[in-house]
């Protein structure tokens, strides 16, 4: 993870720590290895809508969900088919 990105950010804002976005980034790419992502219709990821789910796109610009303990919201828990599993 890229670090020197992290503490940029979190100079911007006061409650995210590096350990915060390291926790949030990590379930966020979680979430793609389990695949619980919507696809729009030209097979792109199409992110959530809820600014606080870790899937949400400005996860880090935004830092709206970058947290001690990073959630998935109920639609995207929903898709936890575990391919393979």
């Amino acid at each position: 993870m890229h670090d020197q990105i992290m503490i940029d950010y979190a100079s911007q804002f006061s409650a995210p720590t590096i350990a915060s976005f390291r926790r949030t980034i990590g379930m966020h790419e979680y979430g793609h290895h389990i695949n619980i992502i919507d696809y729009d219709p030209s097979g792109g990821e199409d992110y959530c809508d809820n600014i606080y789910c870790c899937m949400h796109e400005a996860y880090i610009a935004a830092g709206y969900n970058v947290n001690e303990a990073p959630w998935y919201c109920a639609h995207h828990w929903s898709l936890n088919f575990f391919p393979g599993w």
